[in-house]
């Protein structure tokens, strides 16, 4: 399998909520929605466009033996292929990893969101935005 091919192998496999076209080619897209806006370029590593971002977020209801806090991990991945031949971008992805734990009647929970733009034609790409959802439970109760 090629390197590239590996976005959309991992596509098959999860749920897709958006499947449509778009009257813009991919390096445009990337240029409308990300590249202009400063955050972007400010928290991630310009050169393999990754990130990973933890926090950590304290129940709204406290109970004894909960624990004082969920702990949020959230990796994030950009990247994008381009022709050899004008340089001209056939593929943009986006990928992000939500993995919270110490979650109450959990072990963790994970979602995994992934846009993938791919040129389709002259001025027009194809637009993808698949998820999936991973619940552990071992605890035994609600699951």
């Amino acid at each position: 399998m090629v390197q590239s091919d590996i976005w959309l192998y991992l596509i098959g496999k999860m749920t897709k909520i958006l499947d449509t076209e778009l009257q813009s080619d991919v390096q445009h897209l990337y240029e409308t929605l990300f590249h202009t806006h400063e955050f972007y370029h400010r928290v991630m590593d310009p050169m393999s466009h990754f990130r990973k971002v933890e926090s950590k977020h304290p129940p709204k209801v406290t109970f004894p033996g909960l624990p004082p806090y969920a702990e949020c991990t959230r990796y994030q991945l950009c990247r994008h292929d381009e022709n050899t031949i004008g340089g001209t971008w056939t593929r943009f992805v986006l990928a992000e990893t939500l993995r919270m734990k110490k979650i109450p009647y959990a072990d963790y929970f994970e979602i995994e969101t992934r846009w993938v733009f791919t040129l389709d034609g002259n001025k027009f790409c194809h637009a993808e935005v698949c998820w999936r959802f991973d619940f552990q439970c071992t605890f035994g109760i609600g699951c």
